[in-house]
């Protein structure tokens, strides 16, 4: 029963739990222009996996000067926010090889809208069909808070293990130890 709880727990943990980062320093071009650089970690991309940064239309103005290097490792697409009213702007990146170089630089330049400040920034990492495969938010280097939180399957997982464990070990205590009477009195 353990067993079979600690490998379920192993293949939950191996499926669901991803160490992408996403870390970003900004920069102020004067102007009322800035710029993103992002630095990538913890996540090795497959062909056409695609790392996507959402830009929240209520805060960021327009989007310029996509830079993503080596090119001929990554492709690189940038969205407009507000190109459809209330759709957020986005930072796609395509890798164009397997194991694409994380090295860099990766940087866009954007204006904010009055008032709005820059920070992080919702990005999810999909594979060519367009199923997720990791999601979180961009992180200010030096922070110390690139660590992406377990998914929420792994934290069930423990959870039941947790639980089988309790209700093996109670089962196992619970129950009254057989001696030489309790064999000779139910003869």
């Amino acid at each position: 029963m353990v067993r079979f709880l600690l490998t379920l727990l192993a293949a939950g943990l191996a499926a669901n739990v991803s160490g992408a980062t996403v870390n970003f320093q900004v920069g102020n071009l004067g102007g009322g222009n800035f710029r993103y650089t992002y630095s990538l970690g913890g996540f090795s991309f497959a062909a056409n996996d695609t790392l996507d940064i959402s830009f929240n239309a209520a805060v960021y103005n327009t989007l310029f000067n996509g830079v993503a290097q080596p090119s001929s490792d990554w492709s690189l697409l940038v969205f407009q926010p507000n190109a459809l009213p209330g759709l957020a702007g986005d930072y796609f990146l395509t890798a164009s090889v397997n194991n694409p170089s994380l090295a860099g630089p990766f940087s866009v330049d954007f204006t904010l809208k009055p008032g709005a400040q820059p920070g992080s920034q919702a990005f999810t990492i999909f594979d060519p069909n367009f199923n997720t495969i990791t999601s979180g938010q961009t992180t200010p280097v030096g922070t110390g808070m690139g660590t992406p939180e377990p998914a929420s399957f792994s934290l069930a997982m423990v959870g039941m293990l947790i639980a089988g464990v309790m209700w093996f070990t109670r089962r196992r205590t619970s129950a009254a130890p057989i001696t030489w009477q309790r064999i000779y009195a139910k003869r």
